[in-house]
């Protein structure tokens, strides 16, 4: 109820929407835009669109529609739709002008457009970062191991990935052709987890957790080749260092409060994104050698 704004009463609007057009709606309304950055977080843009136009009968400039819940997947294009069943489920699609209740699977009939649609699910997904899609949880609490040596391209599950659970650590890296920009390290997601990546050139540590995000980095850029180490101690202290010699120091909110229900990677991020970049944010350059060690003394 808006009479100041929404003048009509009772009548339909044909626009297609969906979820994510509600939060730009709410924020025009006030008047204001969503922030490009929190703090020292660059945050991720709204996906949707404002539908205060549609309230006085104007169109929406035409779009697709993406969505995912439960591996269940769905791409709307103007009267088309594709979708899917579960993370393995075959596309189907359907013309939603001449079967609403997408009864009539058209995919075999029309490949072309399935194939063409599917795929820019797949890219929305990538970018979005909805894969992977429902994500194993982890089994046991992770591997009992103290010390890990570990190669560019790793991707441990949760089960096998090092048990980080209130606990300090220490990772050191031999790297070569440093990257304006990458992940050598991240374990975990967006709910707990932490990763060690390179930020406009700069070394940097980001840690997620109960208490809030924190996030370290240099201000210097790193040199094209480096050996890089991250200790993150006891009392939430981090300290970065480059060729032996120190480059920033701060502090984290606190350890990791439980253990991260997704894996480890190096040289890549599959999961929600830990630190201040988006998508895998995979590093171009060669790590060389690369050591995590628990409890450091």
């Amino acid at each position: 109820h808006w009479p100041e704004r929404i003048h009509a009463g009772g009548e339909l609007r044909r626009t297609p929407a969906h979820i994510i057009d509600i939060v730009p709606t709410c924020l025009a309304a006030a008047g204001t835009t969503y922030p490009a950055q929190l703090g020292e977080h660059v945050l991720t843009p709204c996906e949707g669109k404002s539908l205060l136009p549609v309230f006085a009968d104007d169109t929406l400039p035409a779009r697709p529609l993406f969505w995912e819940h439960e591996g269940n997947r769905a791409v709307r294009v103007g009267d088309w739709k594709l979708v899917a069943k579960g993370k393995t489920g075959p596309w189907e699609l359907y013309d939603l002008k001449a079967d609403r209740t997408e009864t009539n699977d058209l995919a075999t009939k029309n490949p072309d457009r399935a194939t063409a649609m599917a795929a820019r699910w797949q890219a929305w997904a990538e970018r979005c970062n909805v894969l992977p899609l429902c994500p194993k949880k982890p089994r046991g609490k992770g591997s009992k191991a103290k010390r890990f040596t570990l190669k560019q391209g790793q991707d441990l599950p949760a089960g096998k990935s090092p048990y980080v659970k209130r606990r300090p650590l220490r990772i050191k890296a031999e790297l070569v052709d440093i990257p304006v920009n990458g992940t050598i390290l991240a374990q975990g997601g967006s709910r707990a987890g932490y990763a060690m990546y390179v930020k406009d050139g700069c070394l940097a540590f980001t840690l997620r957790s109960k208490k809030g995000n924190g996030t370290v980095k240099a201000k210097t850029p790193l040199p094209k080749t480096a050996t890089v180490e991250l200790l993150l101690a006891k009392d939430a202290s981090v300290r970065l260092s480059a060729d032996g010699k120190e480059i920033a120091y701060g502090r984290v909110p606190e350890l990791l409060y439980d253990m991260p229900t997704e894996g480890l990677q190096v040289g890549f991020d599959s999961g929600a994104a830990i630190g201040e970049y988006q998508g895998e944010n995979r590093f171009t350059g060669k790590i060389r050698s690369l050591t995590l060690e628990l409890d450091p003394k």
